[in-house]
């Protein structure tokens, strides 16, 4: 099979051993159709020289005394065309052979071939190139044996061979056409696959991407490509975005720590304004300093590191959030309506509502509401919502769906992966403001 294994086109891979199957198939079909026609002929043929046989051994063995003496005449009577016959006597010695009507030489037998007649009561043999049958009938004191030609009948076997060769042929080339037209069909998909496979690896990510309306396996596997080629596009821009961004949010606060640094060591301050100065220095060091701890976060959920689950008070952190959250002078309102625990890592739990409050102070300068409802934990605020066409992104890394908000995009994938390490889950709704659940 190596000459199989070095066709390189899955198509002709197909083609070629559907129809080396088909004419396998074929070829089986005419030989065992072959075997059997010629056994149901051949048991024909004993029936026909059985039939003639019958009323002439009938005959002579009523009228005639001496059947060796009347071996001839028995012999021309069942003689024609394709029938004639021979007498051997009780010994097995050849008495008289006869001739079919259209030769005048008799049949050859030789002493292998009258052995066979002893020894089977019908049959087969071959002589000179001519196939016959034969049936032996004893009768009184000699052998009547029945020979009959099998041309017609090697006639039709060949002329049906013939028929299913080119039926085979004929087969081959239809069963072919048409799986080929079938696995054009198939496997344009597959083709629509690899050029798009090819033309992403050239770095060309804005390929268009048909729909598929097939629903098979080809279909599914299309969709999920799109899907996923998609993602990848999506995913690839939200990286450069985040490069940009990352090296804005870092460069700026680094460049602006610098500059004031080098200011006050030449002296450009006075005195009383380098207080001031460094109080503006240490906010941008916050700054930095939370952006470098959400990547932190982040990495360390992203990696499956085993989490410390005790019993937390749910109630008692959204109490501590919302006392922490009122001294920037924000209105938390706290809607609790039960007061049991969750199975959970306290301090990963705390950064999940702390992001989502911070997410919705950020988008929103009404009050926000920080509720329990015994089975979720949930922030709403009353600001403009999330556009339907953002919702599937906004957990996604580096995502923001306002541009000119500051910040990473890296709060509610934190959010998403401390959820996720906890089993629990989360959604959005949105519905006069955007309201964010967590749920057990």
């Amino acid at each position: 099979m190596l000459w199989f294994k070095d066709i390189s086109s899955f198509r002709l891979k197909l083609i070629t051993l559907f129809s080396v199957l088909v004419i396998l198939s074929m070829g089986f079909l005419a030989v065992s159709t072959s075997f059997f026609l010629h056994k149901i002929l051949i048991n024909y043929m004993y029936t026909y020289l059985n039939n003639q046989a019958k009323p002439v051994i009938e005959f002579y063995s009523i009228y005639s005394n001496d059947l060796a003496k009347e071996a001839k005449d028995m012999i021309d009577d069942i003689t024609s065309e394709n029938i004639t016959a021979a007498v051997l006597s009780s010994s097995g010695n050849l008495i008289s052979v006869g001739s079919f009507e259209d030769s005048e030489k008799p049949v050859p037998l030789n002493s292998s071939i009258l052995n066979l007649f002893l020894k089977k009561p019908m049959g087969t043999f071959e002589e000179n190139g001519e196939d016959y049958a034969y049936i032996v009938k004893k009768t009184k004191d000699v052998y009547f044996v029945v020979i009959g030609r099998l041309r017609e009948i090697n006639k039709v076997i060949k002329r049906f061979i013939y028929i299913l060769i080119l039926l085979t042929i004929g087969v081959v080339i239809f069963s072919v056409l048409s799986i080929y037209a079938i696995l054009n069909k198939i496997l344009k998909q597959l083709d629509d696959i690899t050029k798009i496979s090819l033309e992403i690896y050239a770095g060309n990510m804005d390929v268009n991407i048909p729909d598929s309306n097939s629903h098979d396996e080809f279909g599914i596997m299309f969709r999920a490509f799109k899907n996923m080629v998609e993602k990848l596009n999506n995913t690839i821009k939200i990286q450069k975005n985040f490069i940009a961004d990352v090296s804005h949010e870092f460069k700026t606060p680094i460049s602006y720590i610098k500059a004031q640094i080098e200011f006050i060591l030449t002296g450009v301050y006075q005195e009383d304004e380098v207080f001031e100065v460094l109080k503006k220095v240490y906010k941008q060091t916050d700054v930095l300093s939370k952006f470098t701890e959400d990547l932190l976060a982040l990495a360390r959920l992203e990696s499956n590191i085993p989490i410390s689950k005790t019993e937390v008070d749910v109630v008692s952190i959204l109490t501590q959030l919302k006392d922490e959250f009122s001294i920037q002078n924000r209105n938390i309102i706290l809607d609790v309506k039960s007061q049991d625990t969750w199975i959970a890592d306290q301090h990963y739990l705390k950064i999940a509502i702390k992001n989502l409050l911070e997410n919705a102070i950020k988008y929103s300068d009404k009050d926000i509401i920080l509720g329990y409802t015994g089975d979720c934990i949930y922030v709403k605020d009353f600001g403009p919502g999330i556009p339907e066409e953002d919702i599937p992104f906004i957990f996604e890394r580096f995502y923001r769906v306002s541009k000119d908000k500051r910040g990473l995009g890296l709060g509610l994938s934190i959010v998403k992966a401390i959820a996720q390490i906890h089993g629990f889950s989360l959604r959005v709704e949105v519905k006069e403001g955007t309201t964010f659940y967590i749920c057990r």
